[in-house]
């Protein structure tokens, strides 16, 4: 069996839940949500889950994925939902990607699922205010090439300048790696994580 990273765990940290477990999570963004034409994933830090008619305080991330994500959430929405949480699984075929260490190495120890996301609640706002303009800058910058340009010319603009490659189809990233440029789009992206990186941690 492939052994994944461990957290330090804490008294309230994921990884002390029994799962699989349902339960009502409170967490927040801490980052963009993930919009696929297929599915949206909501990358969350958890704040409290309500266990027993009472809620308890719960720390680590947590990634739902979504099968059709159509609510407006942004980076520091704190949201609230009732989800089945378990541990990620590695895809069982022989020399599959190893998705369970991947999101390890992030310290993502829960996932869960949703067909849809209107019942999800949104309480509250928290984060850094820098993190939200620059995030804000993003989403305005994404949304100009998508009305100004045809979706595969948006997709690479959003990917090469802000570090959006949710919009690339497999078609596209085939050809950036067939070209031998795949790396362009990774380091467009990290050069963006840098930024706001560094900007959350000057706030």
């Amino acid at each position: 069996m492939q052994q994944t990273d461990k957290p330090n765990l804490t008294q309230h940290h994921e990884r002390q839940l029994a799962l699989p477990q349902k339960g009502t999570l409170e967490g927040r963004l801490f980052q963009e949500p993930d919009r696929r034409p297929r599915r949206g994933r909501l990358y969350l830090e958890a704040m409290q889950v309500w266990q027993n008619g009472g809620p308890r305080p719960m720390t680590g991330m947590v990634l739902v994925t979504v099968r059709h994500l159509t609510g407006e959430w942004q980076y520091g929405d704190v949201l609230r939902q009732t989800l089945r949480l378990r541990s990620p699984r590695n895809f069982h075929t022989p020399g599959s990607f190893a998705y369970e260490s991947y999101l390890a190495r992030r310290k993502i120890y829960l996932s869960a699922f949703l067909w849809r996301d209107n019942k999800i609640e949104k309480i509250g706002m928290r984060g850094s205010w820098l993190r939200h303009q620059i995030e804000q800058t993003r989403r305005t910058i994404g949304t100009f090439f998508d009305r100004q340009l045809p979706p595969r010319q948006a997709a690479v603009l959003r990917a090469l300048i802000i570090g959006d490659k949710s919009q690339l189809s497999p078609d596209l990233r085939d050809a950036f790696a067939h070209a031998g440029v795949a790396h362009v789009l990774a380091i467009s992206g990290l050069h963006i994580g840098l930024v706001a990186t560094v900007a959350y941690a000057a706030w």
